[in-house]
């Protein structure tokens, strides 16, 4: 099935893949259900399960955010203003679990952030104060942590929040709830870990008058293994070298020339690049794609060695990496 948008963004249709149209439906568009010939819309109140005939199977508070992986059931949000001020800025949100059938489950305090990823319950949290909270899906809250949420960890089973107020990372386990326990905390927030969780990288957030805050390097134990130059961009797809940036705001702004850095695990500088960075490689030796003077090159990202030059600006490789396709105006 394929999802055609009008152009007001108030209706959409659902066509079949041979092009015959299947319904018309009111509202924006949001996603399909996982397990079920459904699709949901929203407008600014309100969310809406169709059938895929078009018929209106059920009708939500509050503005779609995701269905529960494990079962047809659906998470929406309601944002209020707060009541500490008429005229304050700041918004007290609500998260509701929703069955199919319209029946409203569970309410829970805070924005909606995430399954998770073992068991499918529920994690909400709150900008100002940070806070994070886990739920059950039948809602109970089991456990409460400090700053908002950031992510999990590659196996599911630990999660990590952030809090503003003091700029720290903080790691906490979600198989000994109702605990809670935290595990670690780093210094910055959390901005990429290996697949096998063994190294991660945090930084203080940017802003508009430093845009290169150094990045740091840690084992998963807590441990600074680096400091890093630049911020970080990501880690290679072998996950051997670290990339980060560094740039001026004018530089920034107009898409200039910006410094590269290339470490490894153990934080050593293996490679300075200067350029605009077009992409990764995926084969061989995760290559760093690098654009400047009207020339793009190609560099081994483990020495930072120069491996091919090509005129113009790369736009991307055949899937087997062995060509490239090449503009050669700009």
């Amino acid at each position: 099935m394929d999802v055609t948008t009008t152009r007001d963004g108030r209706a959409f249709d659902l066509y079949s893949a041979d092009g015959t149209l299947q319904a018309s439906f009111e509202g924006n568009f949001r996603g399909f259900a996982l397990h079920t010939p459904h699709l949901v819309a929203a407008d600014h109140t309100h969310s809406y399960l169709y059938n895929f005939d078009g018929s209106l199977a059920s009708t939500f508070e509050g503005l779609f955010q995701e269905f529960n992986p494990n079962g047809e059931s659906l998470i929406t949000q309601i944002d209020q203003p707060s009541q500490q001020s008429e005229q304050s800025t700041d918004r007290t949100s609500e998260s509701h679990l929703y069955g199919f059938d319209g029946t409203l489950q569970v309410s829970m305090s805070g924005e909606f952030a995430a399954f998770t990823p073992v068991e499918a319950n529920i994690i909400t949290d709150n900008q100002q104060p940070a806070r994070s909270w886990l739920y059950e899906t039948n809602g109970v809250q089991t456990s409460t942590f400090e700053g908002f949420f950031l992510s999990f960890t590659p196996n599911g089973r630990a999660l990590f929040t952030y809090s503003n107020s003091d700029g720290v990372s903080h790691l906490y386990s979600i198989e000994n709830y109702p605990s809670g326990d935290e595990v670690n905390h780093f210094e910055g927030m959390l901005l990429g870990i290996t697949t096998d969780a063994r190294h991660l990288v945090t930084a203080v957030p940017p802003t508009q008058s430093n845009l290169n805050p150094p990045s740091q390097l840690y084992s998963i134990d807590g441990t600074k293994l680096a400091h890093l130059e630049g911020l970080f961009v990501g880690f290679t797809s072998n996950e051997q070298r670290i990339v980060t940036v560094q740039t001026s705001i004018e530089d920034f702004l107009r898409l200039g020339p910006t410094t590269y850095f290339v470490y490894d695990l153990a934080g050593n500088l293996k490679a300075t690049l200067i350029g605009q960075l077009l992409g990764l490689t995926q084969s061989g030796r995760q290559g760093l794609v690098i654009y400047a003077g009207g020339k793009t090159r190609l560099y081994d990202s483990f020495d930072g060695t120069q491996q091919a030059v090509f005129e113009g600006r790369v736009l991307g490789f055949t899937r087997d990496e062995t060509g490239v396709f090449i503009d050669m105006e700009n």
